[in-house]
């Protein structure tokens, strides 16, 4: 069985790429995350009025409250809730969707589901082409 060419483990770009799936997974999607509890003594320190906050609070609750058509922000949510499920799957993508909007929360178990499926198949594509691309052999 052909195993593809020989790159070792301790090779820079090998050791680079895991550390950066790291620290993108494990560190800073905890953060994210974990900035919303820090909202409030984010904005004292910026200085931000009390009432320019409940304008923003009264403008959100109706945009959710009111049916309307997608727009470029809802894409950017799914961008973000992609990404995520790019990252780490089922496992993150909820969270991120939640995070962003309780409703899409659904949405975003289909894509990891769809991730996972589309992957399994795409994934020996994409190598194959990435092997054509640098020039080495099939």
């Amino acid at each position: 069985m052909n195993q593809g060419p020989d790159i070792p483990i301790s090779a820079p770009g090998g050791v680079l790429a895991v550390l950066a799936d790291n620290v993108i997974y494990l560190v800073w999607l905890p953060l994210l995350l974990a900035s919303r509890n820090f909202a409030d003594r984010f904005n004292l320190w910026a200085k931000v009025p009390a009432d320019r906050l409940a304008i923003m609070d009264a403008a959100s609750a109706e945009v959710i409250d009111r049916e309307r058509l997608p727009e470029m922000r809802d894409y950017i949510y799914l961008a973000a809730i992609a990404s995520a499920a790019n990252i780490g799957a089922a496992a993150s993508a909820p969270i991120v969707a939640a995070f962003h909007r309780a409703s899409l929360v659904p949405v975003s178990i289909l894509m990891a589901l769809i991730g996972y499926a589309l992957g399994n198949y795409l994934a020996p594509i994409a190598a194959h082409l990435a092997r054509m691309a640098v020039g080495q052999p099939a």
